[in-house]
C-alpha cells in the first residue's frame, strides 16, 4: 500500500508543478517577457 501512496503523491506533485509552470508561462506571455522567464526558470531548475 505504501507503493500506491508514493505514486499518488508523485502524481499530485507533478500536476501541481505543471499547473504552476503553465500559470507562470501564461503570465510571462501576457507581460511580454517569456524569454526572461525561460532563462530564469532554467537557471533555477538546473541549479
Amino acid at each position: 500500500s505504501k507503493e500506491i501512496l508514493a505514486s499518488i503523491l508523485g502524481t499530485i506533485h507533478n500536476l501541481y508543478f505543471m499547473s504552476s509552470l503553465m500559470k507562470n508561462i501564461r503570465l510571462a506571455l501576457s507581460e511580454d517577457r517569456l524569454l526572461e522567464f525561460k532563462e530564469e526558470f532554467l537557471s533555477n531548475f538546473f541549479s
